[in-house]
């Protein structure tokens, strides 16, 4: 047994389970890139063994040139403001909506708000805080569509967020979600992370019932994994048939120089027998949210079709749509 937290299981991620599509392209629509080189060689080495061939990025507007100058044929980005320097004034407004065009002339076709609760609790920011307006209406003026982050699992509200009048509360995230739908329909909007509520298919299946331009994202490989395991599988094979065109693939995994191959491959090893098969066994990820350390993994087993869906054809259907969209006057 290996004490590696990416690896508790002593698997050999460099020799990876058959894929159920054999040379089906995947697309990984969430993930964190940033400047440095080694590291980037890592990940898209562990990326490609998993089927990888397309990755959507997060990285601040500096560290477009290197990427694209090293690994152009894979990467598109997501417009993000540079967080290191935010401050809630006038000058970073502009600093930001000066980012989303660059990004879009880089290529760029989301943006991503991030108001999950350490946003609130940082800033004082939700979606429909009126201080984000000039943002939201300069992606909407060049033709992007949108990524949001409004809120986290279950687990973390009972224990580090358990102070709702720092964090809020959980059902109030959703109030921010709502107010965004509305105010940017009819662009595309993707809710990373099952939009923070992995736990409860039904408030999905209300939420994507309501709102036709609304999709979600299979990222946080972790938490997901765990949660998605714990509903029987009928029940999620069920909700991806029903939104079959409206889930996409995302692994969240970060770029950081003291992660090691076992790290970035975890995180695709998991989400394949997650969805590719009927594993029910230990996860090899650690887990310190829960008291075990290590959550069970209980595959899905989602059918082929619906696979090629979420890994990539709901992603060109996405891409299509936004370009068929175009710029606000």
């Amino acid at each position: 047994m290996t004490h590696n937290p990416a690896n508790l299981l002593g698997l050999d991620y460099r020799r990876p389970p058959a894929p159920r599509l054999p040379g089906f392209d995947i697309v990984d629509i969430h993930t964190h890139l940033r400047g440095d080189l080694p590291s980037m060689r890592l990940f898209f080495d562990a990326a490609k063994l998993y089927g990888v061939r397309r990755v959507l990025t997060m990285t601040f507007l500096e560290y477009v040139p290197l990427i694209r100058r090293h690994f152009a044929d894979t990467v598109e980005f997501i417009a993000v403001p540079d967080y290191r320097l935010w401050t809630r004034t006038p000058e970073f407004q502009q600093r930001w909506c000066d980012d989303i065009r660059g990004f879009a002339k880089a290529g760029a076709r989301i943006c991503k708000f991030w108001a999950a609760p350490r946003a609130l609790a940082e800033h004082g920011l939700t979606l429909d805080d009126a201080w984000l307006r000039p943002m939201i209406d300069t992606a909407l003026g060049v033709g992007l569509g949108f990524m949001v982050h409004v809120a986290d699992p279950d687990l973390w509200y009972a224990t580090k967020y358990s102070d709702a009048a720092t964090f809020g509360a959980k059902a109030a995230a959703y109030h921010q979600l709502e107010w965004f739908l509305d105010y940017v329909a009819p662009r595309p909007v993707i809710g990373a992370h099952f939009l923070g509520h992995p736990e409860d298919l039904d408030h999905l299946d209300d939420l994507l019932g309501r709102y036709p331009h609304l999709m979600l994202d299979t990222s946080a490989t972790k938490w997901i994994s765990r949660e998605v395991s714990r509903h029987k599988r009928e029940r999620v094979r069920a909700f991806f048939r029903r939104h079959r065109e409206r889930i996409l693939f995302g692994s969240d995994l970060v770029l950081d120089p003291n992660y090691d191959f076992d790290h970035y491959a975890s995180r695709y090893w998991v989400q394949q027998r997650l969805w590719e098969s009927d594993y029910d066994g230990d996860s090899p990820i650690q887990d310190p949210d829960i008291p075990e350390g290590v959550s069970r993994l209980r595959g899905a087993n989602l059918p082929d079709d619906d696979l090629r869906a979420v890994y990539r054809e709901n992603y060109e259907r996405l891409m299509k749509r936004i370009a068929g969209i175009g710029r606000n006057p």
